[in-house]
């Protein structure tokens, strides 16, 4: 419970309005979480040419500025996670929002900033060019994909206990829909504007206007406003009597459970795979023969889909076991694996869609629902903090696995090879998950 809880009645009170506020969170939340997409691989990819020519790096030296970055990223979330716990996302939030705005406007100047620094060490304009943008990366990372996403997740989930999932698969369609708008919205303004003012105007957005909405509607809790979860005096339970494995467990006692780790790493895996793809996306497509508008385009069929599982698994997952649904994901990151390898085929296209959108809508259910259900939610932040970690950790890799590959071979075949074996490997160890 946030601390600072004595100003959730400002400037006003949720206690005092006509209707039950949680579903107002819902609403804040998946806006919080659409504004995590400049921090995404997702959106970070229709960047990624132009910083390939502004710093003069290769798609394998900015991969891997890409993932030292991100690797510094997920060792400072598990103590974020703990710094959530303590002081609730009102006060987070906005700070979070400030900071990646300031990162962005940043990335917007960035080769009038290096056009200044390497005259100072002119023999040195490489490692200047790629230590900045590691930790440009680091920030970007921690703040977007890491800090937004788990903030706006965690208060939502706190609201709700008998409707976790339905609200986890509302929030789902939204970020399902907005991912992929968001990411073709910047391709254009990319192509119309710069990708300068494309930066700039998305920073400037987040960085005053995001930032001032969520210290406005943000509520941590409804116990914190006066109110109880679902808004009709739900206890905290879980919604299957067989489906906890240790009430409000603290991080360590749910690190010696199977389903913890499992749980944790495929979400992680899909990390791996999705960011490895978004990041070299019109890269990956051009060597099956596709253009770059097709390439990004791919979204926008995959977001539909995705958003027809999360509706219909978002509702059954109040009434189906978590492990069902972790099945289900290990089984869309096998479909998406297989798609890429046959990508230059119209079946690999479409397995690559259905791949991508149902992975997707699984694996942001799982994502709100795992720790509340399995463990409780007295030490949420600490274990969504962990496995927030662990999957930016993975979102690392990705794009330099895919990077080594490509500069290798000049093709990522084996990469996608590699992706099947482990996705496989994952699916075949969900069924050993019983929760």
């Amino acid at each position: 419970m946030s601390k600072l809880s004595r100003w959730d009645s400002i400037p006003f009170s949720p206690k005092k309005l006509p209707f039950f506020y949680g579903w107002v969170i819902v609403a804040a939340a998946s806006i919080g979480v659409l504004m995590s997409v400049p921090g995404q691989t997702l959106g970070v990819s229709v960047f990624t040419d132009p910083l390939i020519e502004i710093l003069g790096l290769s798609r394998l030296e900015l991969s891997a500025a890409y993932m030292f970055g991100t690797i510094l990223s997920s060792l400072v979330l598990p103590y974020t996670g703990r710094l959530y716990d303590s002081l609730g996302a009102r006060v987070m939030t906005p700070f979070a929002a400030v900071g990646l705005g300031a990162v962005l406007v940043f990335l917007s100047q960035i080769d009038h900033i290096m056009a200044f620094i390497w005259p100072i060490l002119p023999n040195a304009k490489f490692w200047l060019s790629l230590g900045t943008m590691i930790i440009t990366f680091a920030f970007l990372r921690f703040l977007g994909q890491g800090m937004m996403t788990m903030l706006s997740r965690n208060m939502a989930m706190k609201w709700f206990v008998r409707k976790r999932g339905f609200v986890s698969g509302i929030i789902g369609v939204c970020v399902a829909v907005g991912f992929s708008s968001i990411a073709y919205l910047l391709n254009h303004l990319v192509i119309d504007i710069g990708w300068s003012r494309a930066w700039l105007y998305t920073g400037l957005f987040i960085g005053l206007g995001f930032s001032i909405f969520s210290a406005i509607l943000f509520r941590d809790s409804p116990q914190t406003s006066g109110l109880l979860p679902d808004g009709d005096g739900a206890e905290e339970v879980t919604i299957l009597d067989e489906g906890e494995l240790h009430k409000n467990a603290t991080l360590a006692e749910a690190k010696g459970y199977f389903e913890f780790w499992i749980h944790a790493l495929a979400p992680a895996y899909s990390g791996v795979a999705v960011t490895a793809i978004s990041f070299h996306i019109v890269s990956v497509f051009a060597e099956a023969g596709y253009d770059r508008t097709t390439a990004v385009g791919v979204y926008l069929p995959a977001a539909i889909f995705s958003s027809c599982c999360i509706i219909m698994f978002g509702w059954l997952s109040d009434k189906i076991r978590l492990c069902i649904l972790l099945r289900l994901l290990c089984a869309a990151q096998l479909c998406l694996a297989i798609g890429l390898v046959l990508l230059d085929t119209t079946l690999g296209y479409w397995l690559v869609i259905c791949g991508f959108g149902l992975s997707q809508a699984m694996f942001g259910l799982l994502l709100g629902l795992s720790w509340p259900r399995l463990f409780g939610v007295l030490h949420l932040g600490a274990l969504s903090g962990f496995s927030m970690g662990i999957i930016v950790f993975g979102s690392a890799i990705g794009p330099l696995f895919f990077g080594i590959f490509f500069e290798l071979y000049e093709s990522y075949y084996y990469g996608k090879l590699i992706c099947v074996l482990i996705a496989a490997l994952l699916l075949l160890g969900s069924f050993r998950a019983k929760k």
